[in-house]
């Protein structure tokens, strides 16, 4: 009798949670799989499964429901070894010599925001070919509620400036970007802008292959950067090629992954038109109460600076030397940073600048 007490109460129910656990684990796996992500050990899964138990289920939602910016950040590679950025993170990206505009470039992910309301997320990771920086800057909701922001949701969604950027990546419909730099740079520098409101901004070592920050970048979060905006753009973050979130070098595209893209893109298009003509519907009906407030928080929100003194940050004048933008493809004779006029104005890189 004793024996069957034993049964019934702790044997039974402790096989029944372990099956339970072990049908979860073979379909988080199954899951991961088809998400291009890596596998976990049975083990792995149970210590998550413990650590969340009792929070709400938030797999419903836009990335998970994930709404911190530093969670939004790729996982670690294996080998790689993630922690959070300090002050000698900015003054190592930094290469003596070089100008101001550059140095801005090679420190920006490592740099810090400051501005009312911006919210910032970084981190680096330590990988046997140096250490990657990579942060997510999300510029506030009250930046869109009035015409007053406009003119830094243009310098948002042109963060490369002159120096001249090549599609690089792109992470199911986020498109990545690579900046031109010279021979002589030991650095990668990659951007993404997602509605003009979030930025993505990456230094990694000019020897970390294109394959490996492909592998990186394929774990970002990008259906929870898109749930971060002020108005989501309908698909982004969930462009997928057999069932599998789209993570591909642009250069090594399929012509069916091409095609998924044009069509992709298309559709987000039509959601920024639609989006736009809210806005501007929002803004018609603004009283001139609103539009000073507006043009209160713009400012402050446009006057950030760097928290950390030893960097320059991109501004808006043409004669900031803060001023930057990116174009590269990261290898061999694409590397370029020469400057040169073209229709009567300063280029710098093999091509015209372009917005992203």
């Amino acid at each position: 009798m004793r024996f069957i007490n034993i049964l019934v109460g702790i044997i039974l129910p402790a096989a029944a949670l372990a099956a339970w656990l072990w049908f979860g684990f073979q379909k988080t796996n199954q899951a991961n799989l088809e998400e291009g992500l890596d596998q976990v050990t049975f083990d792995q899964y149970v210590i998550a499964w413990v650590s969340d138990f009792g929070k709400p289920d938030t797999s419903h939602l836009p990335g998970g429901g994930v709404t911190d910016l530093a969670e939004m950040l790729p996982v670690a590679p294996e080998g790689w070894t993630r922690r959070a950025v300090g002050k000698p993170d900015s003054r190592a990206l930094g290469i003596k010599g070089l100008d101001d505009r550059r140095q801005a470039l090679l420190r920006d992910a490592a740099v810090a925001d400051s501005g009312e309301g911006i919210e910032q997320g970084n981190a680096a990771w330590d990988t046997p070919d140096g250490t990657l920086v990579a942060e997510l800057v999300r510029y506030p909701d009250t930046l869109f509620a009035t015409p007053a922001g406009e003119e830094l949701r243009a310098r948002n969604s042109a963060p490369f400036g002159s120096v001249g950027n090549d599609p690089f990546l792109n992470i199911a419909g986020l498109e990545i970007r690579e900046a031109q730099l010279a021979p002589h740079i030991p650095a990668r520098v990659l951007r993404a802008t997602l509605g003009d409101q979030i930025v993505l901004r990456v230094t990694a070592p000019k020897s970390m292959s294109d394959e490996v920050l492909r592998g990186f970048f394929s774990t970002l979060n990008v259906a929870a950067m898109n749930g971060r905006l002020a108005a989501p753009i309908a698909g982004m973050g969930e462009v997928r090629v057999d069932k599998k979130r789209l993570a591909v070098l642009v250069d090594q595209m399929t012509d069916s992954e091409r095609a998924l893209l044009e069509e992709a893109g298309a559709g987000f298009s039509n959601e920024r038109a639609r989006i736009e003509a809210g806005r501007e519907a929002l803004w018609a009906g603004l009283s001139s109460e609103d539009l000073a407030a507006g043009a209160a928080a713009a400012a402050a929100t446009g006057g950030a600076v760097a928290a950390d003194p030893v960097a320059v940050r991109r501004g808006v004048g043409k004669t900031d030397p803060g001023r930057s933008s990116f174009k590269t493809g990261g290898k061999g004779n694409r590397m370029q940073d020469d400057c040169k006029k073209v229709d009567g104005r300063k280029t710098c890189g093999v091509a015209a600048p372009q917005e992203e």
